[in-house]
């Protein structure tokens, strides 16, 4: 069985609450390797383009597709999508 999912899910939500500058990123990412997880390489940070797209129930890449936080959904995706493939091609 694979962890990655869970580490997934608890590292996007680590990563979309904290300053886009700063050390708190780093120390979820540490936090979550001590646990045994796996660190996502793309990062969702707090942006206020990410806040006004989840109250419309939409992305940023919908609300805004130019701004930076639709390059890192759009980073996010693209990892899922490659680990995804991976797990396929072993089954």
């Amino acid at each position: 069985a694979t962890r990655w999912p869970g580490s997934l899910l608890l590292l996007a939500r680590l990563r979309s609450v904290v300053p886009p500058r700063g050390p708190l990123a780093r120390d979820a990412e540490q936090a979550v390797e001590r646990l045994g997880g796996r660190v996502v390489p793309a990062r969702l940070v707090h942006r206020v383009a990410h806040v006004h797209a989840f109250t419309s129930g939409r992305t940023a890449q919908v609300e805004q597709p130019d701004s930076k936080a639709a390059a890192e959904v759009a980073a996010l995706y693209r990892w899922v999508a490659s680990v995804d493939n991976v797990r396929r091609e072993r089954e």
